[in-house]
Parts: structure tokens; sequence; C-alpha cells
């Protein structure tokens, strides 16, 4: 009876040493918690920036953790924003991520409520797929190519956009339909892009800073350039 005893209290010990490990382990992982405070500032924010983007749904921030600039492996020591979780009554579950550690400085960085709304049972990859494949690719690839020739380069006669977000205006209001996300061009944005000119670009420093000069007018965005195939393919990075 002694022996059962002393296996149970031995068992029981484990038990509470591999919670407390576990634990331990978690918080390292996870990192500081967000206080009350600001729990409070980011929900009323989160809530507010739905409801007029998307129109009123129940939302509701459900967690709330902090996105780090890391030099090293578990380095906390600089916050950059926050990572929130939330769930609505026509999307169980979904996320966004917001730069800034100030209600003044809050910009939302990354929305996944569409993809949520419309494939919540597709994982990442097949969500960025299904999404990467209704995208009015080569209606955005043709209103850059007009806009390049006329406004800056009447050399240039093809363009590839390489990347592409959604990019939905925050007073919309309401859920754009499935239609509105393959045909309206006014929904996105390109970030990265190439352009082909039909003559090689002599003096490529000087090209780089009109193109810049250009960009900084049209897009309100810095950039950076690269020139490649013997300087006829330029190679356009956005920045915000």
């Amino acid at each position: 009876m002694k022996k059962n005893k002393k296996i149970m209290i031995i068992i029981l010990l484990i038990i509470i040493i591999l919670v407390v490990v576990g634990y331990v382990v978690y918080r390292i992982l996870r990192g500081p918690s967000v206080n009350i405070k600001e729990k409070i500032e980011i929900k009323n924010y989160v809530e507010s920036y739905l409801t007029k983007k998307y129109g009123e749904h129940k939302y509701k921030v459900t967690g709330i953790r902090y996105e780090y600039d890391m030099d090293t492996l578990f380095d906390y020591s600089n916050p950059t924003g926050y990572w929130v979780y939330f769930k609505s009554d026509i999307a169980p579950d979904s996320w966004i991520t917001i730069n800034g550690l100030n209600p003044n400085d809050y910009k939302v960085d990354s929305d996944h409520f569409i993809e949520s709304y419309y494939f919540p049972d597709q994982d990442g990859y097949n969500t960025y797929k299904t999404m990467d494949s209704i995208e009015p690719k080569e209606e955005l690839e043709a209103i850059l190519l007009d806009e390049l020739k006329t406004e800056f380069e009447p050399h240039v006669y093809e363009v590839k956009c390489d990347t592409i977000l959604l990019n939905i205006p925050e007073d919309y209001g309401r859920i754009p339909t499935l239609e509105e996300l393959k045909t309206n061009t006014n929904l996105y944005k390109v970030t990265e892009f190439d352009y082909k000119v039909s003559n090689t670009i002599e003096d490529t420093n000087e090209y780089n800073e009109r193109l810049k000069t250009y960009i900084i007018n049209k897009y309100n965005s810095n950039s950076n350039i690269h020139f490649n195939l013997e300087n006829t393919l330029v190679s356009v990075f956005l920045k915000d």
C-alpha cells in the first residue's frame, strides 16, 4: 500500500514538473503578454476598423500578441506591433496584423478577413493560390502598361505584375462580392512589377533617379529598382 502511494506521489510530481516546464516553454516561445490597457486600445481599434471596412458583423477580438523585430531567436526586446485574432457572425476565425504600438500610429499591415470569409476550409497555401487565381492580373498589367507608356516611358512594351495585394478601401462599408474581387482593379495594389523596354537604357543611374521620382509622385511610395537583361528589363519593388 505504501509502495503504491509512493508511486502515485512520484507520478503526480512528474505531471506537475511537465506542466511547469511546458508552461515555461510556452511563455518563452510566445513572449511577453500584452497588457490590459493595450488590449482595450487594440480591441476598440480593430472592431471599429472592421466595421467601417466590411460592415456590421459582430466582430469580437479573441486574442492579441506582440509582433517583434528580432535580431536573434527569442529576442523580445523590440515589439513593433500586434497580431490580432478575431471572430464574427459570418466567419468563425480570422486575423490581422498591426504596425505601431500607439493608437495614433496604428496601421493595419495585413488583413485576412476576406480569405477567412470566402475560403474558411482552406489552409494557408491553398488560400493563397485561390486568391492569386482570382486577381484581375491581366487588367492590372494593362493599366500599368498604359500609365507607364503615357506618363514615363514611351519605349515600354510589356509589363508583368509579380506581387498583387488586396487593397480594399478602409471605408468600403461592405464585403466585396467574388465577382468584384475578380474584376474590380480598384480593390488591389501592385507592389512588385517588371517592365521591358525596346531600347537599352544607357545611363541607369539617371534613369533610376527619374523612375524613383515618378513612383514617389504617382504612388507616394519609395522603391527599389533593378536593371536586367542588358538593361532592357526593369524590376520595381514598391515600399511603404
